[in-house]
C-alpha cells in the first residue's frame, strides 16, 4: 500500500494494487455499494448529494484506464474495491489512521 499526500497536503490518497482512492471516496463508494442513492449517501455523511456524486466521479477519473482514459463504471469500482477488501468500515478507518500517522495535522 502506498500513501500519497495531496497537492495541498490535505487530500491524501492511498494506492493499493493499482486502485487509488481517498478515504472519503471509499466511504461514498461503500454506501453506494450498500444500495444508497446519492441523496442517501449525502444524508449519511452530512454532505450534499452533489458532493457525493462528485466524490464518485473523482474516483472514476483517478482510476481511469489506458491511454484513452476510459472511465470505469461505478459497478467496476465497487467490484475492484470489494476484491481488495476496501469496502468495509474497518478498512476505511484503517486507511484514515495510516494517513494520520504519516502526516499528522
Amino acid at each position: 500500500m502506498l500513501v500519497r499526500k495531496g497537492k495541498y497536503g490535505r487530500y491524501a490518497h492511498v494506492e493499493y494494487d493499482g486502485f487509488k482512492a481517498t478515504p472519503r471516496q471509499l466511504e461514498v463508494l461503500s454506501l453506494k455499494a450498500d444500495g444508497l442513492t446519492h441523496r442517501g449517501v449525502g444524508v449519511e455523511l452530512g454532505i450534499s448529494w452533489g458532493t457525493s456524486k462528485q466524490h464518485l466521479h473523482n474516483l472514476k477519473v483517478r482510476n481511469a484506464k489506458g491511454e484513452t482514459k476510459i472511465l470505469p463504471s461505478s459497478l467496476e469500482l465497487m467490484l475492484r474495491a470489494e476484491e481488495l477488501g476496501l469496502l468495509n468500515t474497518y478498512a476505511i478507518k484503517g486507511l484514515r489512521s495510516i494517513i494520520e500517522k504519516t502526516w499528522p495535522s
